[in-house]
């Protein structure tokens, strides 16, 4: 419930105390916590490391709607977590119920609904569309007893982030990132939640002044 960009989830954990974005990079995926190296933290999804191995940071970008709570533990954490010198950053994933519900979204951008500080360039920055359709889907598979959730988001987005791209020639950026989770209740005292999340994008970017869209760069990605 707290006012975001929404784009990541990475917004939410420098509202934590003791916790800020690393070099006052808002909206970046690196923090230090209580003064520790962005490197010294370890990041979860229920409990589940998903930490990167290369850099200090998590190595998924999830579906912002897959969250239900943030927590960032540090000084007191429990003994049951481990792998970090600075902060804990887990997620704590949405499940089903046994009410079936759905949800769906849409966010969109376009080029009118942004100003231009630029007028005297031949091609200024632009946003020609950012299209971000969601959707969540949950209830019960047999009530009381096995849950299940899935969550979806699709974007699309067509834009030149720096001077000198023309209108007709943007970076586009595709993004899917499907999520389905299945929770049973085996007993009073035993649970087990299984999850599939995956993100599947392809990002053009890199076009300016100086770099033409044919030499710009295009990420491939599968986290």
């Amino acid at each position: 419930n707290i006012p975001t960009s929404r784009s990541q989830f990475f917004d939410v954990v420098p509202m934590a105390p003791g916790t800020s974005s690393a070099n006052g990079n808002i909206g970046g995926s690196s923090f230090n916590v209580f003064g520790s190296d962005t490197n010294q933290n370890a990041y979860q999804y229920d409990g589940l490391d998903i930490s990167s191995p290369n850099f200090g940071g998590s190595y998924d970008w999830p579906n912002y709607d897959m969250m239900a709570e943030l927590q960032v533990k540090s000084v007191g954490a429990s003994a049951a977590q481990t792998g970090f010198q600075g902060g804990v950053i887990n997620l704590v994933l949405k499940s089903g119920s046994n009410q079936l519900r759905g949800s769906g979204s849409f966010y969109g951008q376009w080029d009118p609904m942004l100003g231009n500080n630029t007028p005297d360039e031949e091609f200024p920055r632009f946003v020609d569309h950012r299209l971000d359709y969601n959707y969540t889907l949950g209830g019960p598979i047999k009530k009381d007893r096995i849950w299940a959730l899935t969550i979806g988001q699709h974007i699309r987005w067509n834009r030149g982030e720096f001077l000198g791209v023309p209108p007709d020639r943007p970076d586009r950026t595709r993004i899917w990132r499907p999520f389905v989770k299945v929770d049973a209740k085996l007993s009073d005292a035993d649970n087990v939640s299984v999850h599939y999340n995956d993100c599947r994008d392809v990002w053009g970017y890199g076009a300016n002044k100086t770099t033409p869209p044919e030499s710009a760069s295009v990420e491939v990605g599968k986290d």
